[in-house]
C-alpha cells in the first residue's frame, strides 16, 4: 500500500491555506472603511481594464480583475493614498494599487502550489511539505513588498549619481547669462541632448517638466515643484534643495549659480568617497580569501610534498 502521508498533508496544508485566506477575508470585511481619498489625477483605484504584474499574459482576461479585488480585499490597508503614493514614487512599478495586491496574492499562490508539488515529486513527509510549501508562500507574498522597495532604491541612487553629474551643466549655461528657463531647455531639450549625455534619466526628466511647467505659464510654481516631486524617491535632501533653489530663482530672481556648483561639488565628493570605501572593502575580501584560503592550501601543498619526501627517504 503506497504511503498516502503526503497526500494527507498536502490536503492538509490546502485546508489551512482556505482557512488562511477566509480569516483574511473576514478582517478585509470588518476593516472596509473608506480609504483616504485621493487627490484629483492621482489615477483610478478601482480600474476596469486593470492587469496584475504578476499574472501571465494569457490570463490577464479572465483573472486579473478577480484577483486584484481579491487582494483588496483580503491585504487592503486602510490608507491607499500612501501606498499610492509609494508606487508613484516608484515609477509605477505595479500599475496600481489593485495591481500590487493582486501580484501579492499571485506570486503567494503560485509559490505555495510550486512549493506544495515539488514536495509531492521530491516525496517529502507531511510536516516537511507543509514547512516549504508555507514558506515559499510567505515568500509569494512579500515579494512585491521588496521588488518595491528595491526599485525606490534603485531610483534614488539613480537620481543621485545623475544629480551630481548634471548640475554643473545648468550652472555653466545660466553663467553664459542664460535665464533659468532657457538654460533647462538647453540641459534636457531634445536639441541639445549632447549636453545631458543623450535622452538622461530621471533628473533630466524632471529638468525637462520643470521646463514645460514654465513653458505653459504656469505661475504656481511651488505647486509645479511639488507636484514634480511627488513622483521621485524620498530621503533625497539634494534634490529638495535644487528645487528650493530654483523656487527662490524663479520667485526671487535670485542668483544660484554657485549654489548649484557648491551642490554638485559635495554630491561628486560622497559619491567619490562611496567608491572609495567600496574599493576598500573589495581590497580587504581579498585580502581575507589569500590569508585565510589560498595561503593555508599552498602550505598544505608545499608542507605536505616536503614530509612526503622526507618519509620516502627512510
Amino acid at each position: 500500500m503506497p504511503d498516502l502521508w503526503p497526500y494527507f498533508g498536502f490536503f492538509g496544508l490546502l485546508t489551512a491555506f482556505g482557512i488562511w485566506l477566509f480569516m483574511y477575508g473576514v478582517r478585509g470585511l470588518a476593516n472596509k472603511y473608506p480609504s483616504t481619498p485621493l487627490s484629483a489625477g492621482d489615477g483610478p483605484i478601482d480600474d476596469p481594464l486593470e492587469e496584475v504584474t504578476a499574472l501571465p499574459r494569457v490570463a490577464q482576461r479572465r483573472w486579473a480583475r478577480p484577483v486584484s479585488q481579491l487582494g483588496r480585499r483580503l491585504l487592503g490597508q486602510r490608507d491607499a493614498a500612501r501606498l499610492e503614493d509609494r508606487l508613484r514614487r516608484s515609477g509605477w512599478r505595479y500599475g496600481s494599487v489593485g495591481d500590487y495586491y493582486g501580484s501579492k496574492i499571485a506570486t503567494a499562490v503560485t509559490f505555495f502550489v510550486a512549493g506544495a508539488v515539488s514536495g509531492l515529486l521530491l516525496g517529502f513527509s507531511a510536516p516537511g511539505l507543509t514547512i516549504i510549501a508555507a514558506a515559499l508562500g510567505t515568500w509569494g507574498l512579500f515579494l512585491p513588498d521588496l521588488e518595491l522597495q528595491s526599485t525606490i532604491r534603485e531610483r534614488r541612487e539613480a537620481l543621485y549619481r545623475e544629480m551630481a553629474w548634471s548640475l554643473d551643466r545648468v550652472a555653466l549655461v545660466m553663467r553664459t547669462g542664460e535665464a533659468l528657463e532657457s538654460a533647462l531647455h538647453r540641459v534636457a531639450g531634445e536639441n541639445f541632448a549632447w549636453l545631458s549625455g543623450g535622452g538622461g534619466g530621471l533628473f533630466t526628466a524632471l529638468l525637462r517638466d520643470i521646463a514645460a511647467g514654465l513653458s505653459a505659464q504656469r505661475h504656481d510654481v511651488a505647486t509645479l515643484l511639488a507636484e514634480l516631486r511627488r513622483t521621485l524617491p524620498e530621503n533625497v535632501p539634494e534634490l529638495d534643495e535644487f528645487l528650493q533653489a530654483v523656487q527662490i530663482n524663479l520667485e526671487k530672481r535670485q542668483p544660484i549659480v554657485d549654489q548649484l556648483r557648491a551642490l554638485a561639488r559635495t554630491m561628486r565628493d560622497r559619491l567619490n568617497n562611496r567608491i572609495e570605501e567600496v574599493s576598500q572593502k573589495a581590497e580587504l575580501k581579498v585580502v581575507a580569501l589569500t590569508s585565510g584560503v589560498i595561503v593555508p592550501a599552498l602550505l598544505v601543498v608545499v608542507l605536505g610534498a616536503a614530509v612526503l619526501g622526507f618519509v620516502g627517504t627512510f
